[in-house]
């Protein structure tokens, strides 16, 4: 029995560790306006300054329009790009490392907002250095009108 109690505690202790977070707030939050999205993501793991954060959408978004990005925590300089329901931010390396579990504020525009919009989204945050997947999580998250 106590075997059994002590993996679920080790368990929960390791699940608990995989966690991120996500908070999302824009000013526009109707059907079909372009708009500023506010993200505000916790990562487990250390972003480094060569790094890439993907954020994969939903397809009732549309990105055509993303071709800005920025951020006061990932300094260094930033590159967006858009690759069908992705948006990678790039990081150039110039910057710092940024300490696991840290805040870090992203600002990207123009995104497209759904034609029919719901309560919560699941949206996937990929953190990337090179070709090597550094942490991958999908987050069920609410769109927020910022205030």
């Amino acid at each position: 029995m106590n075997k059994i109690y002590l993996f679920f505690l080790l368990f929960l202790s390791v699940a608990t560790l995989q966690a991120q977070s996500m908070q999302i707030t824009t000013a526009l939050y109707h059907p079909r306006i372009a708009t500023i999205y506010d993200f505000v993501i916790s990562i487990n793991e250390d972003v480094p300054s060569k790094s890439q954060i993907l954020l994969i959408f939903p397809s009732q978004f549309d990105l055509s329009n993303v071709s800005v990005a920025d951020s006061r925590t990932l300094d260094g300089g930033l590159e967006v790009s858009v690759k069908s329901d992705t948006v990678e931010i790039k990081r150039s390396g110039r910057g710092k490392n940024i300490n696991a579990n840290t805040p870090i504020d992203l600002k990207i525009g123009l995104i497209v907002n759904p034609a029919d919009m719901q309560e919560e989204y699941l949206i996937d945050c990929v953190l990337r250095q090179e070709d090597r997947v550094l942490q991958e999580e999908s987050m069920r998250t609410s769109i927020e009108m910022r205030k």
